[in-house]
Formats: C-alpha cells, sequence, structure tokens
C-alpha cells in the first residue's frame, strides 16, 4: 500500500469522523422534580420558567424531558407553567412517572409529547378552594364556580384542539395504529372536560370510555393510551429516549438546586402563616424594648423571608413590597427619631398590614391570590397568636434576668442593685436613663435600676414616681 492510498484512506476516514460528530451534536435536558408529589406552586412555576429559559438560550438542544408527579396546584401557576411549556423552542415531553392529578394534569397535556409509567395516573383536575382550617373542598359560590369553570373549559379546548390536529396529523403518517377510526381522537375534548366536570357522562361506543354522572374521569395509563391522552407507555428515562431517536445525543439531567427546594419550603402556606406572625410579633416587641435588638432583627429577617416567597413567583405583587419597606422605615424613625409613640409609628403598622393583604390577595403564592375572606383570617390568625404572645410577654418575661439583660440599649451592661429594692423605695422620684417601652433604666438617688411601667411609654429623660415594688420588680409612672 503506497503513501497516497494511505493518505486518502486517512482522509476519508476524517471527513466520517467529522460528519458522524455533526450529526451526534445536540443536547437532551430532563428537568427532575423538586420534590416527589409535589404540589404546583410559585416555586415550581419559577424553576421550570428559568430552566427552560435556559434550554432556550442553548442552540444545540433537541428536547426536553419534564418529569411529572403532583397532586395538583394552583390554577395561577398551573396557566403560567402551560404557556412555558407551550412557547418551548424544542420538543417538550412530560414524563409522568406517577401522578398528574388537577393541574398537573393540564401541564403534562401543553406538551408536545406524554408519557406514563404503567402504574400511572391523569385526571381529577376539578377546582377547588384551601380552607385554613377545613382543608380542600368545592367551590360553592355559583358565580365564581361558573367564571372558574369557563375558564378552565377554554384551556381544556385549546389543549384538546392542538392533540387532535397532531394526532391526525401523524394517524395519517401511519403512527398510532390504534387509533386510526377512534371516536375518542374525534371526541378528545369531551374526554378532557370529564376530568373538570363531574357532571359530563362518556359512553363506551361515542367516547371509548364509559364514565357515568356525578364522577370525574381518571385514567390508567393503558387507558390514556387507548384514547390517545397519552402517547405512549415507558417506565424508564431510557426508554423515552429510545422512542424518539434521542439516544444518540448529549443528556443533561437538570436537578433542583437547594434554592429551589429552599423556595418550596417558602412557599408553603402554613411556613407563609408563621414567617409573617413571627415578623410582627418581632417588630412589635422591639417597641417595648430600647433600641434594637434580638426581636427586632428576627422580625425583620422573617418579614424579609414572608416577601421573598410571595415575590419569588410568577405573579409578584411589588407594591405590597413598597408597602411593607414604607411601613418599616416609619417604624424606624419612630423607634430612634420621634420620641414616643404617635402617628408614624401607627401608619407604620397600618402600612405593613396592607402590604400583608396586597400580597396574599394578589400575589403569587395561590397563583392569582386567596380570596378576601381567606386572607383576612390568616392576618387575623396571625395577630391573635401576636396578642395572646404580647400578654405573656409583658406579664411573665419582664421578671426574668434574660430580658433585663437583652433589653439594655446600646449593649450596655448597666449595674442594678436589686438587693437595694425594699418597700422604702416606693413613692420617691427619679428620671428615666433609658426609654420605657415598658421596660428600662432608671435612676433614683444616683443609682441605677432596672423598671417597667404598667404598658405605657415613658420617654428618656422624664421624671417619674415609683408606685409598687415587689418580688425584684420596680413598677414607675410618669409625673
Amino acid at each position: 500500500m503506497n503513501k497516497f492510498t494511505i493518505f486518502f484512506l486517512l482522509l476519508i476516514l476524517f471527513n466520517y469522523s467529522n460528519s458522524s460528530s455533526f450529526a451526534l451534536k445536540g443536547n437532551v435536558y430532563y428537568i427532575n422534580i423538586i420534590q416527589d408529589f409535589g404540589a404546583v406552586s410559585p416555586s415550581y412555576s419559577s424553576y421550570l420558567k428559568k430552566n427552560l429559559q435556559k434550554i432556550a438560550n442553548d442552540i444545540n438542544a433537541k428536547a426536553v424531558i419534564i418529569k411529572i408527579d403532583t397532586p395538583g396546584g394552583t390554577v395561577g401557576d398551573a396557566e403560567k407553567i402551560i404557556n412555558y411549556i407551550q412557547n418551548s423552542t424544542v420538543t417538550t415531553i412530560c414524563f409522568i412517572n406517577n401522578s398528574a392529578y388537577s393541574a398537573g394534569s393540564f401541564i403534562s397535556l401543553a406538551a408536545d409529547y406524554i408519557v406514563m409509567t404503567q402504574t400511572a395516573k391523569i385526571g381529577a383536575a376539578t377546582p377547588i378552594t384551601i380552607h385554613p382550617e377545613k382543608g380542600p373542598s368545592s367551590i360553592k359560590d355559583k358565580d365564581i364556580r361558573a367564571k372558574i369553570f369557563s375558564g378552565l373549559r377554554a384551556s381544556v379546548r385549546a389543549l384538546a384542539d392542538k392533540r387532535i390536529k397532531r394526532l391526525n396529523r401523524e394517524i395519517s403518517k401511519g403512527k398510532y395504529p390504534h387509533l386510526k377510526n377512534k371516536n375518542s381522537v374525534r371526541n378528545m375534548e369531551k374526554i378532557l372536560e370529564a376530568m373538570i366536570d363531574k357532571e359530563i357522562i362518556l359512553t363506551k361506543e361515542e367516547h371509548g370510555y364509559s364514565l357515568s354522572n356525578q364522577e370525574l374521569l381518571t385514567l390508567t395509563s393503558k387507558d390514556a393510551y387507548e384514547l390517545g391522552v397519552i402517547d405512549s407507555i415507558n417506565n424508564n428515562l431510557n426508554e423515552i429516549l429510545n422512542l424518539y431517536n434521542l439516544k444518540q445525543y448529549n443528556l443533561i439531567k437538570v436537578e433542583p438546586s437547594t434554592g429551589d427546594q429552599f423556595l418550596e419550603i417558602l412557599t408553603n402556606p402554613i411556613v407563609i402563616s408563621i414567617l409573617m406572625t413571627i415578623g410582627m410579633l418581632g417588630m412589635i416587641m422591639e417597641f417595648w424594648t430600647p433600641g434594637w435588638g434580638v426581636p427586632g432583627t428576627i422580625g425583620i429577617l422573617s418579614l424579609s423571608l414572608f416577601f421573598i416567597s410571595q415575590l419569588a413567583g410568577p405573579n409578584p405583587e411589588w407594591t405590597a413590597l413598597i408597602l411593607f419597606i414604607i411601613g418599616v422605615i416609619l417604624l424606624a424613625i419612630e423607634i430612634f427619631v420621634i420620641p414616643g409613640f404617635g402617628i408614624v409609628g401607627v401608619s407604620g403598622i397600618l402600612s405593613i398590614l396592607i402590604s400583608f393583604y396586597l400580597s396574599l390577595t394578589k400575589s403569587s403564592y395561590s397563583g392569582s391570590g386567596v380570596d378576601t375572606v381567606l386572607a383576612i383570617k390568616y392576618i387575623s390568625i396571625s395577630f391573635l397568636i401576636i396578642l395572646i404572645s404580647l400578654i405573656i410577654f409583658i406579664n411573665l418575661i419582664p421578671k426574668t434576668k434574660l430580658f433585663s439583660k437583652i433589653s439594655l440599649v446600646q449593649g450596655e451592661i448597666l449595674s442594678t442593685s436589686h438587693d437595694a429594692i425594699n418597700m422604702t423605695i416606693i413613692g420617691k422620684r427619679g428620671e428615666t436613663v433609658t426609654s420605657l417601652r415598658p421596660s428600662g433604666v432608671i435612676l433614683i438617688d444616683g443609682k441605677r435600676f432596672d423598671a417597667i411601667t404598667h404598658g405605657e411609654f415613658i420617654d428618656r429623660g422624664s421624671k417619674i414616681e415609683v408606685i409598687e415594688s415587689s418580688n425584684n420588680k420596680i413598677i414607675v409612672r410618669e409625673c
């Protein structure tokens, strides 16, 4: 074999390898869920949006497989996710590995293709309302129910129409032989509507499935495949890659980050209520201690986390955040600048309350927000807990040594003489070394004492009189 022949063979091999590399160039993304059987929430919506946008910027992206396993969730967040999937620039495949109930079923139907495992289920998508004490229940108000159902039916018609057109195109090309001349394809809209409306009746002859009145449609993978609601039954990712000729491409698995998981916790309704309660309690307690200390810091942190959970979703309510910041500024002015407690402090608290209301009724925690009555209940329960906590705080906490330490202003460790407290101090007069809110430090006969009022605030440098002394506690009033 001469040199020319060897060179020619090497050139052919080089060109072949280059052409093969070019043909195999591409990425397939697999987006895992944040948690198994997790609700459709702002965190879930934000997670999918972020990753789908990243995939859209990848010029080598060929397809995205989205894992689905959910009991459902909020309508607002589901609609956002449906839009994200439908606007994807690459082929979308939803992989239902366990369940796609309620909002999860419509999210799955938004994809180009749907795959289910043998044991998976899809359906039961009637809208419900979540009550803080009673849990999930059907919507009783006829007007609200009619409005919600009207919007859902419009979404169902759009999803059904898209699927019918694609199935008909592919059936005409010889694909899906089991669906050829099947009534279920033609009546796909009615089948999907049966998932949200239990009054719809399906028959074997007309729809390919029997469903009596007062039942919601929930399909097994086998039934869903026979009706054309899904495209195939596959039990793992490898089977899906083989089915859609994606095995040749580079597989990129997308896992939820720590931030995604943290946001999932923050958007839990119970956690939101706790953050709101602790936040307000910490801020109010700060008024009862001089200076700025632990309660205020914890309060600010809790309220910050509360608003992070509200603004992270698809429908952030920026007006609520602005009012919250204004309220905090007003409270800070009241604490550090203006003596006493007046209109500025009250305005600050009202501003924060309004921000809570707007956040709960318009923000993304529940997609389109909770209703007014439910928002007021959340806030009322929170303030009831705050009131009870304050009563305990005022009556018990000031007696402890820990409170005496954390209530001292500017970090000073002030010297007090509780041993000198006795009945003879009653009636004596002095002045406040710090503001009493309602506790602080007073000066009598050149000695410093921890003191407390009956609840009123007394400014620094004010004249006071001791009206009671018992159990190492001095109670004063302004004179």
